[in-house]
């Protein structure tokens, strides 16, 4: 079941953070750990009016949630909808109320917390998408033009 369980986890981490380097790797995933912890903090501070534990509150979140994919993964098999419907049950009946009893609010501010930060998650792979795309075209699109600065500088005999 560990086996199974760090298959999952590393599978995860994998889809969602592996980017081209493992610099930008690190990046990623700090930049959006701080950027769901900050909006954690201020949603569960207007939305539930007590203070926001976001570390008692998404570290065991989503770890409850990958364990209940990886046991799927362990009875079932490699079957990513019953993965993805199981992990949400999980949030409905375990993380949810954590989430109450850690926040001393409602199920339903509960709800609402966990749904602004699966947006949150959702805005910030996307923009990352957006952003890593135009530096990506933005490095091919400037690739000929220092060719051609090489080339010139040759020719005039510069040595950098």
């Amino acid at each position: 079941m560990l086996n199974e369980l760090m298959d999952v986890a590393r599978k995860i981490i994998h889809a969602l953070f592996e980017r081209e380097s493992p610099d930008e790797t690190r990046i990623f995933g700090i930049v959006f750990f701080l950027v769901v912890l900050v909006v954690y903090k201020v949603v569960a501070l207007k939305l539930t009016g007590s203070k926001a534990r976001a570390f008692f509150v998404l570290v065991p979140g989503f770890t409850l949630m990958i364990v209940a994919a990886a046991a799927v993964r362990v009875f079932v098999g490699d079957v990513v909808p019953y993965q993805i419907s199981v992990a949400a049950v999980v949030l409905l009946v375990a993380v949810i109320p954590l989430t109450r009893a850690v926040q001393d609010t409602s199920y339903l501010r509960s709800c609402l917390l966990w749904g602004v930060i699966f947006l949150t998650a959702v805005v910030v792979f996307h923009t990352e998408t957006i952003v890593a795309q135009a530096i990506r075209d933005g490095s091919k699109k400037s690739s000929p033009l220092r060719q051609k600065n090489k080339q010139l500088d040759e020719i005039m005999g510069i040595d950098k």
